[in-house]
Formats: C-alpha cells, structure tokens, sequence
C-alpha cells in the first residue's frame, strides 16, 4: 500500500514538472486604437479594393453605457447622415426607411433614408429581413453610395451599388430608445441575411 502511494506521489510529481505555465496578461487597448481597428476593418468589408493602412483612420465611436457603440455614416448624394450601432455580431446594413408607417415609433423617432432625395440610389424592391435576440426589422434593399469618416469629402465612399436595407418595419420596443439610427454589421460576409 505505501509502494502504491509513493508511486501515485511520483507520478503526480513528474506530471506537475511537465507543465508549462504561460502567463496571461490583460493589455488596455485606448478608444482611439479600438477605433483605427475598427475603422479599417469597415474600410476592408465595404470599400472594393481597399488595403488597409497604417491605421491613421479614426472612425470617432460613441459609447453609450458600454451597451451602444455607434458612430456616423452618409448615404446618398447628396449625403444623408446617420448614426448606426457597430455590431459585430451581424453582417448587414440597415437604417430606417422614409415612408415608414406612423405607428412604427423607432422609425418614426430615428433618421429616415429617403431614395428620391439621392441622384444615385437603385431600388431594388427586393425585400428583406432580420431577426436578432433583442429584436427585428423588415424592409427592402435599396442601392446607394455609403460613406464612412468625418465628411463624405474627407471620409471613404463605396461606390453606387452598395446594397443595404430600407427598414419600413421595425417591430417591438427594441429600438424604439436606440441611441442610434441603425445597424452596421462588421461580421463575417458568410453570416450576412441574403449575402
């Protein structure tokens, strides 16, 4: 029994002398560094043929109780401005829709796109629809230059066939208190609703 437990001990001994104990450490990265980073992966997705830089782009993310992370976009010609949710869980872009119905309280108390008020929007008419775990939201797609950074002028634009939704539904109180306008999906173009 004793030659049994010195065994075990030894064993154990020599298992614990194999172990490899690497060290974690949390590093702090500023809101500005998050910002290049995420400023230059939407430049990747959205912008055809874009390389990326040194990450001398600055996005400017808000932060709202570290809930809401949502920054400002055009879209349009001319530019139509909006505030959307950076949302690294989804891959597709959608803002409110003008002629959406009055009883729609989250587009209705959000910044509307308006398709007649840009010379380069396409609609396709084609619809769409998205279901997250806190809500959704239904619509069509429309075709339109996007624009990201300060101005459309000083920013990056993709071209006139960037496709994203017109939400004329946007059901439940989701994002009816949304501090912003819509979503900009920076996930995977694999799990993006309709490619």
């Amino acid at each position: 029994m004793a030659g049994r437990a010195l065994l075990i001990c030894l064993t154990l001994l020599v298992l614990t002398e194999a172990l490899v104990r690497v060290p974690l450490s949390k590093v702090k990265l500023t809101k500005k560094y998050k910002n290049r980073l995420a400023a230059e992966h939407l430049k990747t997705k959205y912008i055809k043929g874009y390389k990326p830089s040194n990450l001398a782009y600055q996005e400017g993310l808000n932060d709202y109780e570290n809930a809401q992370y949502y920054g400002n976009i055009t879209i349009g010609n001319p530019p139509q401005p909006f505030r959307v949710l950076f949302d690294t869980g989804s891959s597709n872009l959608w803002v409110p829709c003008h002629g959406c119905p009055i009883s729609d309280l989250a587009c209705d108390f959000h910044s509307q796109y308006d398709c007649s008020k840009s010379s380069t929007c396409t609609d396709t008419g084609e619809p769409f629809q998205i279901q997250y775990g806190s809500g959704s939201m239904s619509g069509k797609v429309v075709d339109d230059v996007v624009c990201f950074g300060p101005t459309p002028s000083k920013g990056w634009c993709t071209d006139k066939t960037q496709g994203f939704a017109c939400a004329t539904e946007e059901p439940g109180l989701s994002f009816v208190a949304a501090k912003f306008d819509g979503i900009l999906g920076m996930g995977w173009d694999t799990i993006s609703v309709d490619k």
